[in-house]
């Protein structure tokens, strides 16, 4: 815990700024100006310079759909590096797995199959896919 008065709202200030170039770098790559960031959005151009430099606090709702639009992972803009854990997902699926029969095991086998095949097919789809930018007038 900071013992310095203000010292918090230097770190949230900071942490704007930091997003905000993260927010802008992603908008750069997906080749989009901040106006057609912002209509796709529901934002203004000068909102989303706010954001982008630090000045305005983006609202949870509007960082993830920022992330939505650019087609990218909120923990994009939140972090520099995301560090990588050991998921505990597999020790999960252990666990479930512990009281199967041979045969429930080999059906929940091929459903986690199927059910990945089917995740991949819907993701590449979406990637081919074009960022939706609304017209404002239309």
């Amino acid at each position: 815990m900071n013992e310095k008065p203000g010292m918090d709202n230097v770190s949230v200030s900071s942490d704007k700024k930091k997003m905000g170039k993260r927010i802008k770098a992603a908008r750069n790559r997906a080749g989009l100006s901040q106006e057609a960031l912002g209509a796709a959005v529901g934002k203004s151009s000068v909102y989303m310079s706010n954001v982008e430099t630090g000045k305005a606090n983006a609202s949870l709702e509007t960082v993830v759909s920022i992330a939505n639009a650019l087609r990218v992972s909120v923990d994009e803009f939140l972090y520099d590096e995301v560090e990588r854990t050991e998921p505990a997902l597999p020790r999960e699926f252990m666990e479930e797995l512990k009281d199967c029969e041979p045969y429930e095991i080999r059906a929940i086998s091929e459903y986690l199959k199927e059910t990945k095949k089917i995740l991949r097919e819907c993701r590449d789809q979406k990637k081919k896919q074009e960022p939706v930018i609304p017209i404002e007038g239309k």
